[in-house]
């Protein structure tokens, strides 16, 4: 834990440096606070943070909402929503930039304990399965032997190059054929 890096994103200094402290109380690194999201993104370029505790409200042009879904998108930084709003508007804008979880002002230093780690576990998981999913591409792509591979709860149908060869089509072409189709097929 020692090693894990944060950034704090927050708009009021007090807010900012007492955040701060519970962090490092908690045996967390800060690595920058920044009050706006132009900041926080060279920050986070910079600094290469975890995680980071991100306002929705900043100083600036960009809102928190719109620098968590840059810090994502961008830098692949997720983002932990500490706010003091929690209307369903805002709730409905925060989903869409994959948060890794959302707490209120104001917290309990437990309560942010928790989340933070709750989300650091959330955040390793996620890596080791787009990991898993790199390899089984990799080898999908690179055997000499046709495969397919249709998974049955998303309906996804992933072949390699030998099984459009095999039969008789580009992937391109099979892409967009449905599973019913394949389902036939085979």
């Amino acid at each position: 834990m020692g090693q894990t890096k944060l950034l704090i994103v927050e708009d009021e200094f007090i807010v900012a440096a007492n955040l701060q402290a519970d962090l490092e109380d908690q045996g967390y690194t800060v690595v920058g606070q920044a009050d706006s999201g132009e900041e926080a993104l060279a920050l986070a370029a910079d600094r290469r943070p975890d995680l980071a505790l991100m306002d929705i409200r900043l100083k600036g042009g960009m809102d928190g909402v719109e620098t968590a879904r840059r810090l994502r998108q961008e830098l692949d930084i997720p983002v932990i929503f500490l706010t003091a709003y929690a209307d369903e508007r805002q709730l409905e804008r925060v989903t869409h930039c994959e948060p890794l979880g959302y707490l209120l002002k104001p917290y309990e230093p437990r309560e942010l304990r928790a989340i933070v780690d709750i989300a650091l576990y959330r955040l390793v998981m996620e890596r080791r399965l787009k990991e898993s999913e790199d390899r089984l591409d990799l080898a999908i792509k690179g055997t000499n032997a046709g495969l397919l591979d249709w998974q049955v709860q998303t309906g996804q149908i992933v072949i390699n190059e030998r099984w459009a060869e095999v039969v008789g089509y580009t992937r391109e072409e099979l892409a967009p054929v449905s599973a019913q189709t394949w389902a036939n097929l085979c």
